[in-house]
């Protein structure tokens, strides 16, 4: 063992415990169901149905941004899309990427927390491969594509602020440390 300063065992505790393997794990977990459920536009205009299921997550550590943590996210899946608009149905697979922004803050006494700002419109990309439609169904894709958009936006943004996550991205070291007794064992 080679001793080193308070700071130093400080930023290799936050570095240790929200590494980006270790987010990136997390993240899958709560992700790993599938998502269902239902957006509509309109009196009966627009009527859809969706699931979406992962495909992976990528994190990037945002160096600049030093001395402060802080992570770009990629959440990766697919939308398997079953719309009715205007009495027409159409069924198709959307690639989605949501861009998230985690930045890790301390509190006093010893809290560690993973903030994530909630998302806008421009924190998604969706794309649907056009070979799939013909030429009048990717105009009517058009039509559906903000609704679609706005309600990933509704969905993500409900999860980011759901008690569930704000439990899980919150890590307090006294209580971590109360559980364990000088012998090494938890109690």
């Amino acid at each position: 063992m080679t001793p080193i300063s308070y700071e130093q065992f400080g930023r290799q505790l936050i570095q240790q415990a929200v590494s980006p393997e270790r987010i990136r794990r997390e993240l899958v977990s709560m992700f790993e169901a599938p998502v269902a459920g239902t957006v509509r536009r309109g009196k009966e205009m627009l009527v859809g149905e969706y699931v979406f299921t992962l495909d992976g997550i990528e994190l990037d550590p945002i160096a600049a941004r030093l001395p402060d943590v802080v992570m770009r996210l990629y959440i990766k899946g697919r939308l398997a899309l079953s719309v009715r608009i205007v009495g027409v149905s159409l069924r198709f697979t959307l690639q989605v990427t949501i861009r998230l922004h985690t930045i890790v803050r301390t509190y006093d006494p010893a809290i560690i927390r993973l903030e994530t700002p909630e998302i806008g419109r421009d924190d998604i990309d969706l794309r649907v491969d056009p070979h799939d439609l013909r030429g009048g169904l990717l105009d009517k894709l058009n039509i559906i594509e903000p609704a679609v958009r706005d309600q990933i936006v509704e969905e993500v943004n409900l999860r980011i602020n759901s008690d569930a996550v704000r439990a899980a991205a919150t890590i307090d070291v006294l209580e971590l440390a109360d559980r364990v007794s000088m012998g090494g064992a938890a109690t």
